[in-house]
């Protein structure tokens, strides 16, 4: 299931039970922490963020995926989807459609 915007609930509960799966959870959740670049586990740590990066992009569409800030970290990218997409917007996209559709430019609508 690719993450299209609409569906943060679901994908993002798919994602972590794959995570999981895979003993990588930690990583989203910042449990692994980022170790000194001159430590001995630091190259294995990036290799793993820069893997569990990449499984979150490849499940989202490239529209969304394209509206993503580079971070710099595997707990940084989910931060930044959880804070866009958890939260819902509903009520407030409606009244941007309903104020939108009585735009009007002098005597014309906007679809006019």
């Amino acid at each position: 299931m690719l993450f299209d915007g609409k569906n943060f609930m679901i994908w993002s509960r798919n994602v972590k039970l794959a995570l999981g799966a895979k003993n990588k959870k930690g990583f989203i959740k910042g449990k692994v922490a980022k170790p000194a670049v001159s430590h001995k586990d630091y190259t294995r740590w990036e290799r793993n963020d820069y893997m569990v990066r990449c499984w979150i992009f490849i499940s989202m569409t490239d529209q969304v995926a394209g509206g993503l800030s580079l971070s710099q970290t595997s707990k940084q990218l989910w931060d930044e989807l959880t804070e866009r997409y958890s939260k819902s917007n509903i009520p407030l996209l409606y009244q941007l459609k309903k104020d939108l559709g009585k735009l009007e430019q002098g005597d014309m609508s906007i679809g006019d």
